[in-house]
């Protein structure tokens, strides 16, 4: 197998290239990316009232955005420079998920696809939130999952997976130094028993428990239960 059968941003010799796209029809192009960031009930108040010090989080946040979009090909170094024909930046506030949506549509006319800028968008959008954000909260998450903060726990349990912050706060309540613990799940209704090795049972039970006595200390009661479910022995 040649080293670029699969990526074509390698050469026949396995060095790195920029894809020459020069016989590519020129077409219209547009990608959307997305992203969540993920804060606790006090900073999404402070988001929506218009609190932060640092200015209007949701403003700023899009603006910068759109200004990563066109330096994509500076921060990446394989991609073209492109000449955007326009880039769509929505940032909403969904309190269900005490989250900040992300939405960065990007479109051009050209030989090659804006991919990575509508990604680039949304990634920058998300850390410029994170960045107004961060004297209020350190513990913040970007994702492109919802997620579910529990009031009074450390944790934010996303979709598919557990993850928590753990360390010591200051007297704002603030993290001083922060761990974090991320424990994805696995369904084990879908494991038969049956089919497993004495051995490979008491592997996967005492993986579980190991799981369930580092990460439950810093649970509240609920995500406890959700823990539960996914470690209980088979």
């Amino acid at each position: 197998m040649q080293p670029n059968e699969y990526f074509t941003h390698f050469d026949d010799e396995g060095r790195a290239r920029m894809v020459n796209v020069g016989a590519k029809d020129i077409t219209k192009r547009t990608a959307t990316a997305g992203a969540r960031v993920l804060v606790s009930p006090e900073t999404y108040a402070l988001i929506e009232s218009g609190g932060m010090k640092k200015g209007d989080v949701l403003t700023v946040a899009q603006i910068a955005g759109i200004m990563g979009s066109k330096h994509t090909s500076t921060l990446i170094p394989m991609c073209h420079p492109i000449l955007i024909d326009g880039v769509n930046l929505s940032l909403s506030l969904n309190k269900e998920h005490s989250a900040v949506e992300i939405e960065a549509t990007v479109s051009c006319t050209g030989r090659t696809g804006v991919e990575m800028e509508a990604l680039t968008a949304a990634s920058v959008a998300a850390l410029t939130v994170y960045d107004m954000c961060k004297a209020v909260e350190k513990g913040m998450v970007i994702t492109d999952e919802p997620g579910v903060y529990i009031e009074g726990s450390h944790g934010v349990r996303l979709e598919n997976e557990l993850l928590v912050c753990k360390g010591e706060k200051n007297e704002y309540g603030q993290f001083m130094y922060m761990d974090t613990i991320t424990y994805v799940p696995m369904d084990l209704d879908a494991i038969n028993p049956d089919m497993m090795t004495a051995e490979e049972k008491k592997l996967l039970n005492d993986y579980h428990k190991q799981v369930y006595e580092k990460v439950s200390p810093y649970l509240n009661e609920e995500e406890k239960e959700w823990l539960a479910k996914y470690t209980r022995e088979i």
